[in-house]
């Protein structure tokens, strides 16, 4: 059943909204037996959210990750305010090294330093604190998802828009359910998807989930390069594309060159990075533990504000 389960939530990370029948054909099950462990799943808040993966560049977005540690012993208020920011689009708790990665997506870097003065004026207990642009995110959960990098904004309308948030917030919402809400008929809303897709506007539809209850570990690996030729460039981001443990990797610039985010089930962070120790495009690296993703979302809520 273990085996099943971890199954089946490969497949859904890889596409949410492919039907039970449709899972059940790619692992071998019956469609009862598919639909009832994804109830299960949801039962038991370890399948959190499903969501829709978004090209912020599509946007007009440029995103930057933010590292820190908070000197107060109680950060409820914190957490609070973060959750709540309009910009905000990933919170995860850390250990070791710093006590929060938060991922900002903003519309300019003055949006972005205005933003963060907030944060540091409201919280004066912020320290140890590295901020890097991202240049492009690669997503190894799917293969084709390579997010943000250099692509022009896509100018959208208004239902357009209003379906775009309808996905983020339920990647599996129905084609009939979402016509109710824009007061469109399923056929247009069909056809609306299918040109957010081809216009890689939507790259994907996946899972926001409880990797604790996976029995999986998550770790953040920042890296400093010692090769930074298009070559050695290459060469490394296939090495990681080619790492199953790595589920994602930013291209970024600043204080460290790249940050990866790690989920290990049968090895230990020692024995992983052991190969990292011993490459010689690596010049440095610093590591984190996680200690959960508290909000994941592929856009922020200041996209869809006034539209």
């Amino acid at each position: 059943m273990k085996k099943k389960v971890e199954r089946l939530v490969k497949e859904i990370r890889k596409n949410s909204r492919l039907t039970s029948r449709e899972l059940g054909k790619r692992l071998r099950t019956s469609q009862q037996s598919i639909s009832y462990l994804i109830h299960s799943l949801e039962k038991n808040k370890i399948i959190k959210k499903y969501t829709t993966i978004f090209d912020g560049s599509r946007f007009g977005l440029i995103k930057f990750i933010v590292f820190f540690r908070s000197k107060d012993r109680d950060n409820s208020e914190l957490i609070k305010y973060l959750k709540e920011h309009e910009d905000i689009v990933k919170i995860e708790k850390l250990s070791i090294g710093w006590d929060f990665k938060v991922i900002f997506s903003n519309k300019n870097i003055s949006h972005f330093n205005k933003s963060l003065k907030e944060l540091l004026n409201e919280f004066k207990k912020i320290d140890r604190l590295v901020i890097l642009p991202v240049i492009v995110k690669y997503d190894f959960i799917e293969e084709k998802n390579i997010l943000f990098g250099d692509r022009e904004k896509i100018e959208m309308n208004d239902k357009e828009l209003e379906i775009c948030k309808i996905l983020l917030e339920d990647g599996r919402k129905s084609f009939v359910d979402i016509s109710k809400k824009v007061k469109l008929d399923p056929k247009t809303i069909v056809r609306i998807k299918k040109k957010l897709e081809t216009d890689e506007v939507i790259k994907g539809y996946s899972v926001v989930v409880d990797h604790s209850k996976l029995d999986i570990r998550r770790f953040i690996l920042l890296l400093r390069l010692n090769d930074y030729s298009l070559e050695a460039d290459k060469r490394l981001i296939n090495y990681c594309k080619n790492k199953k443990e790595i589920v994602s990797l930013f291209k970024t610039f600043g204080s460290y060159d790249l940050v990866l985010e790690i989920e290990l089930r049968n090895k230990t962070l020692v024995e992983f990075l052991k190969d990292f120790r011993d490459n010689e495009m690596v010049k440095d690296y610093s590591s984190s533990i996680s200690d959960g993703v508290i909000k994941e979302d592929y856009l922020p809520e200041s996209v869809f504000l006034n539209s």
